[in-house]
């Protein structure tokens, strides 16, 4: 569920057209809302390594994790968001008008129920990568074993791929991208991607491999992005 990049997502100044989607995708699910919570990695890592990192790992290095924490609340307050960051899924979601989760051991079977809740309100949600399949199992590690999604994020299947990475609709979430356009390049095949979501949402973006990188879900009232990498 990691993978390597020919290049490094920037947060200093750009944003690489992966993380351009992943903003709009967020911006999408979250309309006029202006409130973002971000369940990231390092603020899991500052919350838990010292108590519960033994039994967890490894750890993706410090730099990367401090490069995704960056490259996520870059992105988002550039389309507009104020972010809040966290490593653990608050007990209530109501306050907050888009969570962004990123985090694979923020979120366990215990919070299915709530996140389902939350987005048939009409919150919206952003998941990213693998987390996922750690929403069916509870597992600590990188190998979760169950890999459905949940009915509200689409359904379908969490594989892996590599590659190139093509948009497959013109002007995604009014970006300047058109379809064919290539937007990442990933030099592995440990990727995340999803196989053929069953709900009525709209496909974003394909691996090379013809398998899902990004897709759009609407769930009671609210809105569901996923994206595989930034």
């Amino acid at each position: 569920m990691r993978c390597r990049f020919s290049t490094l997502a920037r947060a200093k100044t750009s944003l690489t057209p992966s993380l351009e989607l992943l903003g709009n995708g967020a911006r999408w699910a979250a309309g006029n809302g202006t409130s973002a919570l971000v369940i990231n990695w390092k603020d899991n890592y500052l919350a838990h390594n010292q108590t519960d990192g033994a039994d967890w790992g490894p750890w993706p290095e410090k730099a990367t994790m401090n490069n995704w924490s960056q490259s996520i609340q870059q992105t988002l307050e550039n389309t507009g968001f104020t972010v809040k960051s966290a490593g653990d899924l608050p007990e209530n979601l109501s306050g907050y008008d888009l969570v962004v989760i990123h985090a694979y051991w923020a979120v366990e079977p215990r919070h299915t129920q709530l996140i389902r809740d939350y987005v048939s309100n009409g919150g919206s949600i952003v998941i990213l990568a693998g987390v996922p399949c750690y929403l069916n199992v509870y597992s600590k590690d990188w190998w979760p074993g169950n890999s459905m999604l949940p009915e509200w994020l689409g359904g379908g299947f969490y594989v892996n791929a590599g590659g190139n990475v093509t948009v497959t609709v013109n002007n995604p979430f009014g970006t300047k991208f058109s379809a064919g356009d290539s937007i990442l390049y990933a030099n592995t095949s440990s990727c995340a991607a999803v196989s053929s979501p069953t709900n009525n949402g709209q496909i974003i973006a394909r691996w090379s491999s013809g398998l899902v990188f990004a897709f759009t879900n609407e769930y009671g009232q609210g809105r569901v992005y996923y994206q595989a990498t930034f």
